[in-house]
């Protein structure tokens, strides 16, 4: 079937049609929405603008009302006033009309930004991708590797594009793609197959699973091997474009983002305080005092026209609360914020922490240039940022403000971001023995016997993970080569099988088979990610660099050539049934074992002909295969408690990591010659069979056990053997072609049949095994570890199972205690996943052709609802799957016989409970066992006529002691892992007994207490299970889950909730997830902003690049181009080592973030300060304080100014070591309290001084203030009186025109006292936990050029308004003599004397306010820091 698919032009074509339709659609949803509702779009667009409880909105209805109720009051005064003064009325009445009319399109234009950012900025998209549509010349191999090991990070999608398949990234998917699906894995978007002939027809909706299981896949019963067909993959076409489905969720929930932590404060400060709350209190006061003022009080103490009484007053004292000018610069301030992270990432984003895993992370101010170097930097980004068009959403996802006041990182990926996306290799363990542990062998010496030993020793070397390099190893026992004997064999397995480029094609076909039929076995995972156990170092790891350091050279495999390969499986046992204490001591849910499988490769050497197989797997099936082992000299065979120590190792291993074991045998001449292994009609190349084996398989390896020779004849025999070309100087390893010891048999099977291709896997000698994990990357230590510093958890959603992530977060310095983690496996999906009968229904009734259909999709969502994220994480879904596991206390060793157990009961190795905790607890690793003498297991002869051989019972001489021995101290990466093996001292029992060698009865129960980590396991804390059950624990017991760092067995479902329950509770979230995952859309609109990140991509090998770049420098590659499309909702989108700059743009975050609340603070407390002292001068019975323009000049202009000045503080490293506290900005007493008391003594004082130098100004020149110009020598508080009566008129002469210059001049001169004491004041917001003695706030360059600049022009406005004065008194020519205060006396000494009282007294008010911060912030740190629950045992 010939199948070109879709071109790459034609592709991004349809994908950029399909994004214009998303806009239209959008579009045309607005206007519905706007219909249904019989309103327009303006006056839709005016209620979103003005609201008045939306934090967002800076200017609001009561703000522009109150505005436009002032402008009709200054008109009105202009109107009835019959003064001249009544000129300036009218343009400052225009003015305040220009600035509510601004203000209201200022507001309107921003929110129409904020509605249609999204939708802008999937315009943006389109656009990039119509002008790279047609300079995308991709070849396949700028596309990820076809046979890429997948990873829960990336989502590829096997594609047909340009005639070629490819790994194709799944945002490139268009309608009309041509894609393979491979067996158990789930359809990218709704398909349909393309059927040949005889074949069904069918569609799959978006998620669905592609299984094509038949009736014989899911057969019962059976106790012969079968051959299976491996299950087909198939063509389908898709009927939809995947990427729509994220569009539509970012346009959908772009405005549904929690609002902002300065956006609060400021709403709260501006908005509810100073406009909601003081405003209509003053403004009451007010005209209730001047209303008793006016007509009961005008006779004792003057008053002003009634205008100036009920309209201009209180005018005066409401206006400095209004936003005037706020809007304008709170949005210039939030784009600058945001235009400094945008040019300190893009120049400092190839910042490189230290890769030293031993050096203390620290982050110091990064080296900057000038502030107006920075701004220059800044400009392009300032101004896409402030129309809309910047690269990031500024409006609805604010990346400044987030990061400012960040509570929780929240981590949603693991592979390629906080690994390393390969495992490597971690321990190797092999058994040896005893007598020829520490000497070297000359095997080319004639004549070299062994020496008879009765011990055997499990050896397991410890490797240390290169932190700067993805693959680099090395062994941390500098005397590791005394051990190369047994080492060579494994790194030939793995140069031979596990990294051979020849096996990877049919590698994965048969990972999507065991992958399917996974997906319905309930006591199985699935292993769609790294497929089966076996495959973990072909698919999800490579370990070249083992056998490298091992010895061998690349080019080591090229002695061999493949010529066939072997695939066997079979299910798991019901763990019920299992007689183990393993099994029957774990607790729900019950624990998912692997699927026991092995591959093998028949290779033949070169120089000899003769042929070999390799094979690696699960423990358990692979030791079923084996009957001796190679110790590094000679062959040994496997008794009982050598296959318990393996066994012990292997079930302990795969708790918590992933452990492949590793064999060997010669193929025998019977089979060399015939199909299965390379002839011309190979079994497997040519029908392509897999070998399913019974769920048990004891009956059938029994009767294939071939004797091992002991001996010289044996050692003859393997030193016959050519070298295997270790690039080694050491000692080599030499195969074994034992022929002679397979004596052929009339009856044997044909060796095409199942049984003969059973037969041929069988009497396999074991080598060894190797355990890997992923290592935590350095640079995210340090980043973890900074955060911690700084107040702000790190939390990571792990998709795998409880053990697996709690070792990988101690390697990150998670912590992983009993209270530090919580599972969001729901129950009821528990028991969902134990519901056998129900499985077992499905599996028996399914039709031939198995595809899921919608109720059987429904019935599995629970177990398979997370399938993405399992099927592409191997190793993670292969191995044990717990969440939960209880160890009981007691340890019991299984006897070898229950005669045994009764008749020689002192023989079996009852450890007291000392014993117990010395070798459980013991870090040391690894432990020596001792075995029973060889002389026991002396075999009789074996007849040849395929019937079971008689066995005698052999009985142990003497009991051998337990011994220990350690191969080196394990590294740090696994410290937490424990190696210890448990002694087990040799009893009677025959090697090859029947009921003994099913692997499942293999586990001993030293598993039960020596798991590789010392967890505890049960819920000790009481925490909750399942995301449905954290707000009920939250409510009612305590709030450990908002406090944690580990949640397991996360879903993308589970992950959102559990985001959206944090922001409830006030954490501020910042989310870092993949953006190659299909599954972050939804996650990254959740948070308050989010960051896309590209991952590392895993490698076939590493020999094996992931992609090939593209030839043309300036053309995306496929994966750019995706990384640009997913990265819609993200603030920033970076690649994967670009990720350590992430603690400078917080640190830069924090400290523009610090700088605003005090821009803030300053600006509140300035113009409350301004209103009071107005409010004070009217309730003391004096003339208004300031005029209208001197209000709306301090307003608008001096206030603005001096506070915005603040924001040019250089950068603090400290800021980094602030609590930034809770979302969550209510008012309470105590803060209130702390406010007042506070700013009230910094401002109060000068307030007062204020008010007492207008007073007394006022009273030293009353006397001047007569009607008919003529000097009164008395004075009723600060107005000219006779005979004890104040004089008739505007306040009593002050507000004539005769005289009303005088009281201009002396509000002129308390205006330019006012400005020169803010500027005092702002000395102490400069740096607010230091003083001034302590950080220069010098070194704050734009805050000292502000306050000149004020100065300045506020001397020029009071220049320009004595000027004006005199200009208006010269004009009207009455008592010019009068006409100038210069010659009055002015009690001057009160504006020198004061700022030099001002800055001692606001040090010690900021002493007192250090202080309650610092007492503050142990106490979040307290709170940061404490996790235990009403349920701790302590």
């Amino acid at each position: 079937m010939d199948i070109r698919g879709l071109s790459t032009p034609d592709a991004l074509q349809k994908l950029l049609e399909e994004m214009h339709d998303i806009i239209q659609e959008d579009k045309l949803q607005d206007a519905r929405h706007s219909n249904s509702l019989n309103d327009n779009m303006y006056s839709r667009l005016t209620k979103a603008a003005l609201q008045i409880r939306e934090p967002l909105c800076t200017f609001n209805w009561i703000s522009l009302a109150v505005l436009s109720a002032e402008v009709v009051a200054m008109i009105v005064a202009y109107e009835i006033h019959e003064y001249l003064k009544s000129q300036a009325l009218l343009w400052e009445a225009i003015l305040l009309l220009i600035l509510a009319v601004f203000n209201f399109l200022f507001a309107c234009w921003d929110t129409q930004l904020r509605k249609t950012e999204m939708r802008t900025r999937t315009e943006w998209l389109c656009n990039f991708v119509n002008e790279w549509k047609h300079k995308c010349e991709w070849i396949p191999e700028n596309y990820p590797h076809i046979h890429s090991p997948q990873s829960p990070s990336i989502t590829l999608q096997a594609t047909i594009r340009d005639g070629n398949i490819v790994n194709l990234p799944w945002a490139l998917l268009v309608k009309g793609d041509v894609i393979v699906l491979r067996p158990g894995q789930p359809a990218p978007g709704r398909c349909r197959n393309i059927a040949g002939k005889n074949e069904p027809n069918f569609i799959l909706e978006a998620d669905e699973i592609y299984a094509p299981l038949t009736n014989s896949d899911k057969a019962g019963s059976f106790n012969t091997p079968l051959l299976r067909r491996p299950l087909p993959c198939t063509y389908c076409i898709l009927e939809e474009t995947p990427y729509v489905q994220s569009i539509r969720i970012a346009l959908k929930e772009s405005l549904n983002r929690p609002t902002g932590v300065l956006y609060k404060e400021k709403f709260l400060c501006f908005a509810v305080c100073l406009e909601q709350f003081i405003a209509p209190i003053f403004l009451v006061l007010l005209l209730v005092f001047n209303a008793g003022r006016y007509f009961y009080f005008s006779e004792y103490l003057s008053s002003g026209h009634w205008t100036d009484m009920f309209l201009i007053q209180p005018c005066l004292v409401v206006l400095p609360l209004l936003p005037l000018v706020l809007p304008v610069a709170w949005l210039i301030i939030n784009v600058y914020g945001v235009a400094l992270i945008l040019a300190l990432f893009y120049t400092a984003r190839h910042f490189k922490i230290s890769n030293d895993p031993f050096e203390d992370a620290e982050v110091t101010a990064p080296t900057h240039p000038s502030f107006w170097v920075k701004c220059k930097e800044m400009k392009p980004y300032f101004l896409d940022t402030l129309v809309g068009r910047g690269k990031s959403p500024f409006r609805t996802g604010n990346i400044f403000q987030t990061l400012s006041s960040v509570t929780a990182l929240c981590c949603v990926d693991k592979k390629g971001i906080l690994s390393w996306p390969n495992p490597t290799a971690e321990k190797v363990f092999f058994l040896r023995n005893g007598s020829w542990g520490h000497q070297k062998t000359d095997f080319g010496k004639e004549g070299a016997t062994l020496k008879p030993s009765a011990t055997t020793r499990a050896e397991v070397l410890d490797l240390s993970h290169d932190c700067t390099k993805p693959f680099r190893l090395q062994f941390d026992d500098p005397s590791w080569q005394q051990y190369i004997g047994s080492l060579k064999p494994l790194g030939l397995a793995i140069l031979l099988n596990t990294c051979n480029p020849s096996t990877q094609e049919r590698y994965a076909q048969f990972c999507s088979h065991l992958a399917c039929l996974s997906k319905f076995h309930e006591d199985t995972v699935p292993v769609t990610n790294r497929r089966a156990m076996i495959l973990i170092f072909t698919r999800c790891s490579c370990l070249c660099e083992l056998a490298k350091q091992i010895g061998f050279q690349s080019t080591a495999r090229n002695v061999f050539s493949l010529k066939d390969q072997l695939f066997i499986f079979r299910h798991v046992t019901d763990p019920s049934s299992r007689k183990d204490r393993l099994a029957r001591s774990l607790s729900l849910p019950k624990l998912k074992f692997p699927f026991p499988n092995m591959v093998g490769v028949c290779v033949q050497e070169s120089h000899t002909g003769r042929f070999q197989l390799l094979t690696q797997g699960t423990g358990e099936i692979l030791l079923d295969a084996c009957v001796d082992y190679w110790n590094g000299v000679d062959l040994c065979p496997l008794t009982l408690a050598d296959r318990k120590r393996i066994l012990d190792f292997y079930n302990r291993s795969s708790l918590t990591a992933y452990c492949t074991a590793f064999s060997y045998r010669p193929v025998d001449t019977r089979y060399q010659e015939t199909t299965v292994c390379g002839g011309p009609e190979s079994l497997f190349q040519t029908s392509g069979v897999y070998l399913e084996l019974p769920t048990d398989s004891s009956h059938l390896y029994h009767p294939q056990r071939s004797p091992t020779p002991e001996g010289p004849v044996s050692l003859s025999r393997i030193q016959s053997d050519s070298n295997l070309y270790c690039g080694t100087a050491t000692g080599g390893y030499f195969s074994r072609s034992n022929d002679s010891l397979m004596d052929e048999s009339p009856n044997e099977p044909s060796p095409n049949s199942p049984e003969g291709v059973f037969q041929l896997q069988c009497n396999q000698t074991f080598v060894g095994m190797v355990t890997m994990q992923y290592q935590a990357r350095t640079d995210m230590v340090q980043l973890i570890e900074q955060l911690d510093k700084s107040s702000i958890r790190f939390v990571h959603f792990s998709k795998e199972n409880e053990l697996r992530s709690r070792v990988f977060s101690e390697k990150m310095g998670l912590e992983s205690g009993w209270n530090c983690h919580i599972s969001l496996l729901s129950e009821h999906e528990v028991e969902s996943k134990e519901d056998g009968e129900e499985l077992t229904n499905r599996r028996t009734n399914k039709s031939s052709m198995s595809l899921l259909n919608k109720e059987e999709y429904t019935a599995l969502n629970a177990a398979t609802r997370n399938v993405h994220c399992l099927s592409i994480s191997a190793p993670s879904a292969i191995n044990v799957e717990m969440t939960q596991v209880k160890f009981e206390d007691e340890i019991f060793l299984h006897s070898l016989t229950d005669d045994d157990s009764r008749s020689d009961n002192s023989d079996t190795d009852l450890l007291k409970d000392e014993d117990r905790d010395r070798l459980f607890h013991s870090q040391k690793s690894p432990v020596s066992v001792k075995t029973p003498s060889p002389q026991c297991h002396h075999l009789v002869n074996c007849s040849n006529d395929g019937s079971s051989p008689s066995l005698d019972r052999c009985r142990s001489a003497s009991r051998s002691s337990s011994s220990s021995s350690s191969s080196s101290s394990s590294c740090s990466s696994s410290s937490s892992s424990s190696s210890s093996l448990l002694n087990v001292t040799g009893g009677g029992g025959s090697c090859w007994d029947l009921n003994l060698s099913r692997s499942q009865s293999h586990v001993t129960e030293s598993t039960e207490q020596s798991a590789p980590v010392a967890f505890d396991l049960t819920n000790r804390a009481k925490l909750p299970r399942g995301i449905e059950e954290i707000r009920p624990h939250i409510e009612n017991v305590d709030n450990v889950p908002l406090l944690v760092s580990l949640f397991t067995e996360s879903t993308p479902t589970a992950t959102r909730e559990m985001i959206k329950i944090m922001q409830e509770y006030g954490e501020v979230v910042c989310i870092v997830g993949s953006s190659a995952s299909a599954y972050n859309c939804a996650l990254f609109m959740q948070a308050d902003a989010s960051l896309a990140v590209e991952p590392l991509y895993p490698q076939v090998c590493q020999q094996v690049p992931v992609v090939s770049s593209v030839s043309q420098t300036n053309v995306l590659s496929p994966a750019e181009l995706s990384r640009r499309l997913n990265s819609l909702p993200c603030a920033l989108s970076f690649h994967r080592d670009e990720l350590s700059s992430l603690l400078h743009l917080v640190l830069e975050s924090r400290h523009v973030g610090v700088c605003l609340r005090n821009v803030l603070q300053l600006w509140a407390a300035s113009i409350a300060s301004l209103s009071t002292v107005q409010l004070i001068a009217a309730l003391f019975f004096l003339p208004p304080i300031f005029t209208t323009g001197q209000v709306l000049w301090l307003s608008c202009i001096i206030i603005p100014l001096l506070s915005i000045s603040l924001m040019g503080a250089p950068t603090d490293p400290d800021v980094m070591n602030i609590a930034t506290g809770k979302n969550s900005r209510k008012i309470d007493k105590g803060t209130f309290k702390f406010v007042l008391w506070s700013y009230g003594l910094k401002f109060l004082p000068t307030m007062i001084v204020l008010l007492i130098f207008f007073g007394a100004s006022l009273l030293s020149l009353c006397s001047y203030v007569s009607p008919n110009c003529q000097m009164v020598s008395k004075c009723l508080w600060v107005y000219p009186s006779q005979n004890g009566t104040v004089l008739k008129g505007l306040w009593s002469g002050w507000g004539e025109p005769a005289h009303e210059h005088l009281l201009y001049t002396i509000q002129h001169t308390t205006a330019l006292a006012f400005v020169i004491y803010l500027v005092f004041i702002s000395l102490s917001f400069v740096h607010r936990q230091s003083h001034f003695w302590q950080v220069n706030p010098l070194n704050n360059r734009l805050w000292i050029t502000c306050c000149a600049v004020v100065s300045i022009l506020q001397i020029i406005f009071f220049s320009m308004g004595i000027w004006s004065v005199d200009a208006h008194s010269v004009k009207d020519g009455q008592c010019n003599s009068a006409s100038s205060g210069s010659g009055f006396p002015l009690p001057a000494w009160l504006l020198l004397v004061w700022p030099t009282l001002l800055i001692p007294f606001n040090e010690l008010v900021k002493h007192y306010e250090i202080k309650v911060n610092v007492r503050l912030q142990k106490r979040a740190r307290l709170e940061f820091g404490t996790k235990l629950g009403m349920n701790s045992p302590f």
